[in-house]
């Protein structure tokens, strides 16, 4: 397999350059049969000006370091938006008409053109779509542009290095709750979840005194059930399928209880996670990473 070399520029001739160019041999070959010195002239001229349009697309992206950002993670199968930077090596100067794409499976289309005011950096975030689950790198993007006259496309190829997170596919509904009910189960009254900030109306025995003994914050120990409402049990072994339908079916469900405000606890093979409290933004973003990083070598 052909490789290209990283920051190498690569010049060829768009749809209409080619066009361009046989309107070119044309009258180059009436030039030839008729001596006609004005034909010979304008062939000459139009090829010289794509000469030129050749040059200054090169320009616009000779010179642009890429940086990319942290992007936010996203489910299987949609797309996530890389926070991209283009800084400018040496004098900033305008340019114009840059696009970009990430180079790799399932990445086709150019971005929109981007223009640099003079600016030694810009930011822009890039289309990423999520593949797979698990974690998902990027190593190159390409820079393109066809500016001023779109005959030509200066292509070049540039080192990047970006990470994201693909959480499990998310399901557009839940399971029906006859299929769900064994996973849907309470906790045990005495199965301790973690801690949440004290509340109004807590328990005192719910209290945990030897952290507020310490000189922390009043917190209440949280077990099954001790919200209101019973902690619903995401068990692995509840589910049905193979290790994918299984993922899938317990990130909906895992996202559905966080949505409602109720505690979870989360069972993997060999893996225990639990909310604190409801609507835990922390404990949600830890057992969706363990779900999307669930054996992933052996994926």
């Amino acid at each position: 397999m052909k490789t290209r070399r990283p920051g190498a520029l690569r010049l060829r001739p768009t749809a209409l350059g080619w066009a361009f160019l046989a309107l070119v041999l044309a009258l180059l070959l009436m030039a030839v049969n008729e001596a006609n010195n004005l034909l010979y002239a304008l062939a000459f001229l139009l090829l010289a000006m794509q000469g030129v349009g050749a040059w200054q697309a090169g320009r616009q992206i000779a010179g642009l370091q890429p940086r990319a950002g942290a992007a936010a993670p996203v489910h299987a199968g949609q797309v996530a938006r890389l926070p991209l930077t283009l800084q400018c090596e040496g004098r900033p100067r305008a340019r114009a008409a840059v696009r970009a794409r990430l180079v790799e499976p399932g990445v086709d289309g150019l971005s929109l053109p981007w223009q640099l005011e003079g600016a030694a950096s810009l930011l822009r975030l890039l289309d990423w779509p999520a593949r797979r689950r698990g974690w998902q790198r990027a190593q190159t993007l390409r820079l393109a542009c066809d500016y001023p006259l779109g005959l030509v496309r200066a292509e070049r190829d540039c080192a990047l290095r970006a990470e994201l997170l693909v959480y499990p596919a998310l399901a557009a509904a839940a399971p029906h709750a006859a299929s769900a009910g064994a996973a849907h189960r309470a906790e045990e009254a005495d199965d301790f979840a973690g801690l949440r900030p004290f509340a109004t109306g807590d328990a005192p025995r719910r209290i945990a005194w030897k952290t507020l003994a310490r000189g922390g914050p009043p917190q209440v120990k949280v077990f099954g059930g001790a919200c209101g409402q019973a902690a619903l049990a995401l068990d692995w072994d509840d589910c049905a399928g193979d290790v994918e339908q299984r993922l899938v079916e317990l990130t909906r469900r895992l996202i559905d209880a966080h949505e409602a405000g109720r505690d979870w606890v989360l069972r993997l093979p060999g893996q225990r996670l639990a909310s604190a409290m409801p609507r835990d933004g922390a404990g949600l973003r830890a057992a969706l990473a363990a779900l999307a990083l669930f054996r992933t070598e052996a994926a």
